[in-house]
């Protein structure tokens, strides 16, 4: 505790940081229930009629994995959960801060890291909203911290891989419900758990592989009634089907920005009237994916993605902009009710300048300190380890269909890397000139893929 509680700000400083948070925090919450509830957007009805057990077409079911709207169903009046949603937000900075501190960072820097997850309007939002995203991201923060911090620090006081196994365990079961609320993680999984093998440099190799066969196990676990619906559900063991959904959504998107011009709404239509089955549906998606790569080939489609993706991937607009009013989703009963047009523009200047900073310090972060110069195994493989997290999502969404929420579980990740750019900077740290050349040619392009959709659309 006291090596977390040195990481924060003393004096003007911090009181002035939390007057900051108090009044954004409290903003948020104002706009998200006054003179009016938000009105529900897009998925969040779907959530929240499954959780009501008032949804109509049960055919929707078979797309989402069913954690999240028995998380709502569990929690029952939308108050308690954005309270519950709210508390899990909260309860990421004390994971970040140990993270930051098990990865090398300084203490203001690994505060920065922490700050900027309470602080980004966006992601403050999404803990008010019927989407899974928050849930996630603490269960995903969850086994990180598991992985990367408990399991070394058990290994090290107590001189056997033992103490390790409730860790293990815990890492196993974040991962599972993480897994049952979405399906993300699905394919970088082995990666995070292989990461067993070769992060507790102090035990052996036996060790490791019985902390791996424990994470595993717990997993499947704690992932088992969420297969076990989706086989219910579609015949397959899966968590949730819309792998081929969201490819053809993806191929079909023509937008440059994440939240303008969707298809989504006319293609579900379309799934649902493809056949009577979930997998009658799975094979016409699949019919036209295959017929669309035969029409343009390999090199075709992957040109058509690459001009429209990275856009898409990275765009500066969210959600919380995209409700207030004038926003992309703020048309009839969506979105936030009468919000005093200066603290709309605040809030939205206040989520791309935030966002903006944060692109420009996490590129400059790779390139200043990349995982392959880090001084010691564990910080190599660590930092290894969200690299590939994030180059794992760029792969993913060159194909699939992306909005800005899903970005939202790369946002700790960013978040660490922005602070070994300001550990860099504080340390005034040297690096050659063609570092700092590819750290600003980096920035710039990034910040065109972030701000540049809407001029190139």
């Amino acid at each position: 505790m006291s090596r977390l509680l040195a990481a924060r700000p003393e004096g003007t400083a911090g009181w002035l940081l939390l007057a900051f948070l108090v009044l954004l925090h409290g903003a948020l919450w104002w706009i998200e229930l006054y003179p009016e509830p938000r009105g529900l957007n897009g998925d969040e009805v779907t959530y929240w009629q499954r959780a009501q057990g008032s949804l109509e077409n049960e055919a929707f079911a078979s797309l989402w994995p069913p954690f999240y709207d028995r998380f709502l169903g569990s929690l029952g009046h939308p108050i308690l959960v954005r309270i519950v949603q709210w508390l899990l937000l909260l309860g990421t900075v004390p994971l970040m801060l140990s993270l930051g501190r098990s990865l090398g960072l300084g203490p203001r820097a690994r505060f920065a890291a922490a700050f900027f997850l309470v602080a980004y309007p966006p992601l403050v939002a999404f803990s008010l909203y019927f989407w899974p995203e928050v849930l996630h991201l603490f269960l995903w923060l969850l086994a990180l911290w598991c992985l990367l911090v408990r399991l070394p620090d058990a290994v090290a006081s107590g001189g056997s891989w033992r103490p390790a196994l409730p860790w293990s365990a815990l890492a196993g079961l974040a991962l599972g419900i993480a897994l049952s609320t979405k399906s993300l993680l699905l394919l970088f999984v082995p990666v995070l758990l292989g990461s067993l093998l070769v992060l507790p440099a102090a035990i052996d190799r036996r060790a490791r592989l019985i902390l791996l066969l424990v994470a595993g196990t717990t997993l499947l676990v704690a992932h088992g009634p969420a297969l076990r619906a989706s086989h219910r559900a579609t015949g397959s063991w899966i968590s949730g089907g819309s792998g081929a959904f969201n490819l053809w959504v993806g191929l079909e998107d023509d937008s440059r920005r994440s939240l303008e011009g969707s298809i989504v709404w006319d293609e579900l239509q379309r799934w649902r009237a493809s056949g009577e089955t979930w997998e009658a549906r799975q094979e016409a998606t699949w019919v036209r994916i295959r017929g669309r790569l035969a029409e343009r080939g390999w090199l075709g489609l992957l040109r058509e993605q690459l001009t429209k993706q990275p856009f898409r991937f990275f765009d500066h607009q969210t959600y919380l902009s995209a409700q207030l009013p004038g926003g992309a989703l703020a048309s009839g009963t969506r979105g936030y009710a009468r919000v005093p047009g200066a603290l709309a523009g605040g809030l939205r200047g206040l989520s791309a300048g935030l966002y903006g900073t944060l692109l420009i310090m996490a590129w400059a972060g790779f390139v200043l300190r990349p995982p392959w110069e880090q001084s010691r195994p564990f910080l190599r493989t660590a930092w290894w380890i969200l690299t590939l997290f994030v180059a794992y999502h760029a792969a993913l969404f060159l194909g699939l269909h992306i909005k800005s929420r899903y970005r939202l579980q790369m946002l700790p990740v960013l978040a660490l890397y922005s602070a070994v750019a300001w550990d860099f900077i504080e340390s005034r740290g040297q690096a050659s000139r063609i570092r700092w050349v590819l750290s600003a040619a980096g920035a710039a392009g990034l910040c065109f893929l972030a701000f540049g959709g809407a001029l190139t659309s």
